[in-house]
């Protein structure tokens, strides 16, 4: 991630004056990369402090001489700048070093905490690859369910912090250890949670439209990522769903987050195949994929995580096809051929590429 870039466009952004590229890009870079939501944390929190101050001049000083060892400027030069702008310029002067002045108080803030610092970059992550689920166990003894093309990042001295904090992209499932007085954190690109100790499910891959939180016990907050921070808190067997949170299609760089979002909660529904009843939400850590009434359109990107494989649809008429089923052991031909038997259709598959018409 460029941090630089990063900071700078959150500074222009608290000081109104990013355009509406530069809030895109800003959008695009806390999408892919979660780290950026602490970031814009430092920021805000540097951020009150100013407008806290009776005096912008008084702030800069105090800082400045708090933080003279990273400023290069010597009090003659900052004098001689002063009376060469005068008195009625100064507003002026203030108003267009304002990114530079938070983009110097960030760099001293991090350069103060750089024990924090260090935790984040040295953090420990885990990727599960497409085609793969794995289950590990966290250092405070929570243990994490990762779903495939997905990955998670925590600080291997969470025991130490008065918070336990994970990035999740993608999809796990997490039973937290309670700990008193230490909460558990999660952070993704469109929703955080923190809990003492539950379990609890989280599909949150940065290409979906809805972002699920799902809870088995216990109880979690939940608040939305986006300018509005809304907060739930959710009950057992409860289901929240961010809908239609992308509002542009197209490539990475060219999606961002609205603050319109349709936010639904539910009751969990279990789904009954065979005499048997399924929970989709969480059967996956059973390494079973349940789905019912699903669209191959919205099938599609499940069975190409699964399965490891790329698929191709070929018209309209099979995207809109709705399936229902349970898959554990099948590979993907055989999951295809079963559901050739539901609604027919064909498929070509040369090696991990595969095309439906």
């Amino acid at each position: 991630m460029d941090e630089e870039r990063l900071i700078e466009l959150l500074a222009r952004k608290l000081a109104g004056e990013a355009s509406p590229e530069e809030l895109e890009q800003l959008g695009d870079l806390i999408t892919r990369n979660p780290e950026a939501i602490r970031t814009y944390d430092i920021i805000n929190q540097i951020w009150k402090e100013k407008s806290e101050e009776k005096s912008s001049e008084n702030y800069f000083a105090r800082h400045r001489i708090k933080y003279q060892h990273l400023f290069e400027i010597s009090d003659d030069n900052l004098i001689e700048g002063e009376a060469r702008n005068g008195k009625n310029n100064k507003p002026k002067y203030l108003a267009g070093s304002l990114i530079a002045i938070v983009l110097l108080f960030t760099t001293a803030y991090l350069f103060l905490k750089a024990p924090e610092v260090k935790r984040l970059i040295t953090n420990t992550e885990i990727i599960s690859g497409k085609g793969v689920r794995k289950s590990v166990t966290l250092p405070d003894g929570t243990t994490v369910w990762i779903n495939a093309d997905s990955r998670i990042s925590f600080d291997p001295h969470m025991n130490e912090r008065e918070e336990r904090m994970v990035e999740l992209v993608g999809e796990a499932y997490f039973d937290v250890v309670h700990i008193a007085d230490h909460p558990f954190i999660i952070h993704t690109s469109k929703v955080s949670i923190k809990v003492l100790g539950t379990a609890f499910n989280i599909k949150a891959y940065p290409d979906d439209n809805k972002c699920e939180t799902t809870l088995i016990r216990g109880a979690i907050e939940l608040s939305t990522n986006n300018s509005l921070k809304q907060k739930f808190t959710l009950r057992p067997s409860e289901k929240l769903s961010v809908i239609n949170y992308q509002i542009n299609e197209g490539t990475t760089s060219s999606k961002h987050y609205s603050d319109s979002a349709t936010l639904l909660i539910e009751n969990i529904a279990p789904v009954k195949l065979a005499d048997k009843e399924y929970v989709s939400e969480t059967s996956w850590t059973e390494n079973k994929l349940i789905f019912e009434n699903e669209s191959l359109a919205n099938l599609v990107p499940q069975l190409e995580r699964w399965f490891n494989v790329q698929i191709t649809l070929s018209g309209k008429t099979i995207a809109g096809e709705r399936f229902t089923g349970v898959f554990a052991n099948e590979t993907i031909e055989q999951a295809l051929t079963a559901m050739k038997l539901i609604k027919p259709f064909n498929f070509i598959i040369d090696e991990k590429k595969i095309r439906i018409y």
